[in-house]
């Protein structure tokens, strides 16, 4: 018989003809190679001496029975798997508390992805703790009805069938003590799978309070946005407006400059021809010379009208082609999102669109 949990080897052997029995016990220096406690083995071996050793003190022919040592084994191992599940509910209860308690935190701090695994490794134990406890359920049964078949097929006497009655009481024992730690075990997986459902209900609650903030962040965005435009519109209606404005000194200037550019040409050569060098010369005296000064102002005058009207037509075919390249690269390379729409200072600027109905956050989420 080997004892898996202390790594121990039992050897029992019984003389059906003395009715005694010899027991040793072997226990294997692997404990800290599998990494298991260095103590565990020998606790465990001790339990098992101990038993024993109670056993033979009581009745002279309980410990003449064939099956005790069975009975020991068996009762240790379901010793040994009810204090496992408790130290599993132990564990199992302090992580639902904790999450139970903390609802209002984060989930760094909550560490659900380290919960998460820990509760789906719980799950994969608790799966294996149930067909290991089936396979001692199983084998427990299986001892108790050869220990039945045995004790039944001989001639006894009676302190051999009150023997046998008492180890046949602790299988059954041992079997209804093997069940309850089956029933504790599926207890554990329901646990396990409403604690999940509760981990998962914490982290769903937990992302849509982060998609409410952003929502809301966004919303924020949305304002400020709004604002820039009105912003940007209110820029643009004074940029026209100091643009109407420099036309209309423009066209002034105009006005001022034509009559001048009809009158300087004859007052600068009225003063040419005033001049000392010019005014002691008898020929210029005359009035009958004044054909020389209508002579240099008239097409000198022409001149100007005619050199102010080609600057003019040149001036305003360039300022159309800048604009209108500047227009086609911006319809070439610029996207709809970014795009810079071109503005007619000869054209009112249309009102901006109305503001949307505030967004309202009554019910948890955001509703235009």
């Amino acid at each position: 018989m080997y004892l898996q949990a202390a790594h121990s080897a039992i050897h029992w052997r019984y003389d059906h003809i003395s009715k005694a029995a010899r027991c040793v016990v072997v226990e294997f220096a692997i404990d800290t190679f599998v990494g298991r406690d260095e103590t565990n083995s020998s606790r465990q071996t001790t339990r098992f001496k101990d038993s024993f050793w109670h056993a033979r003190n009581q009745e002279q022919t309980y410990h003449q029975s064939p099956f005790l040592v069975h009975v020991i084994c068996l009762n240790q191992a379901a010793d040994t798997w009810r204090e496992n599940l408790h130290l599993v509910n132990v564990e199992l209860d302090d992580w639902e508390f904790e999450l139970q308690a903390n609802t209002s935190r984060t989930p760094a701090e909550t560490s659900h992805s380290e919960l998460s695994e820990y509760l789906h490794s719980l799950a994969g134990h608790l799966y294996r703790y149930a067909s290991e406890l089936k396979a001692i359920e199983d084998i427990a049964d299986g001892i108790s009805k050869k220990h039945v078949l045995v004790m039944t097929s001989s001639n006894n006497s009676d302190e051999e069938k009150a023997c046998f009655q008492r180890v046949q009481n602790d299988f059954c024992q041992i079997l209804s003590l093997i069940r309850a730690l089956r029933d504790h075990e599926v207890e554990l997986e329901r646990k396990v799978a409403n604690a999940l459902a509760l981990l998962f209900n914490r982290i769903n609650l937990e992302n849509d309070k982060i998609m409410l903030k952003s929502s809301r962040a966004m919303q924020d965005i949305l304002k400020a946005t709004q604002a820039e435009t009105k912003a940007s519109y209110a820029i643009a209606v004074q940029a026209q407006n100091l643009t109407q404005e420099m036309r209309k000194d423009s066209l002034s200037m105009k006005t001022i400059a034509v009559p001048g550019m009809l009158f300087l040409p004859g007052t600068s050569f009225a003063a040419i021809l005033a001049m000392p060098f010019f005014d002691t010369n008898p020929w210029f005296n005359s009035v009958a010379r004044i054909w020389v000064w209508f002579a240099l102002t008239v097409p000198s005058t022409g001149f100007a009208f005619v050199f102010y009207w080609y600057f003019h037509k040149v001036h305003n075919t360039r300022q159309v082609d800048a604009e209108e390249g500047y227009a086609t690269s911006e319809s070439e390379w610029g996207s709809d999102s970014d795009a810079v729409s071109m503005v007619s200072l000869r054209n009112p600027i249309p009102p901006p669109p109305p503001d949307p109905p505030h967004a309202s956050t009554s019910d948890g989420g955001i509703h235009s």
